[in-house]
């Protein structure tokens, strides 16, 4: 099984859904995780990959680096976090890869 975690806000994010998206990576750590986060620097968490996307530019470009980091880490299960600006990454991999098993 490989678990990734696609989220728009990860710590250094404020948010409160920032700090849930930490917190769960701490506990889904025992799994061979991704954290797939929008943004720079992200705070680090033990025995979890994390790989930023910049996405100060165009939104298809979000996008596109989005199906670019999946398609690297080729999970089987594709957590998602705050649904709109990842929804179209997610049903886009899907399609490429219909075993794959999405939870929001």
């Amino acid at each position: 099984m490989n678990v990734a975690m696609l989220t728009p806000l990860f710590p250094p994010d404020t948010s409160d859904s920032a700090q849930y998206v930490k917190r769960l990576a701490t506990k889904l750590n025992y799994l061979p995780l991704t954290v797939i986060t929008y943004g720079n620097l992200p705070e680090s968490v033990a025995d979890v990959e994390l790989k930023s996307i910049d996405k100060s530019g165009a939104k298809v470009t979000t996008v596109y680096q989005s199906l670019a980091a999946l398609r690297a880490t080729r999970p089987t299960t594709l957590l998602l976090h705050n649904g709109p600006s990842t929804n179209l990454p997610a049903l886009l991999y899907k399609i490429l890869h219909p075993s794959l098993q999405l939870v929001y």
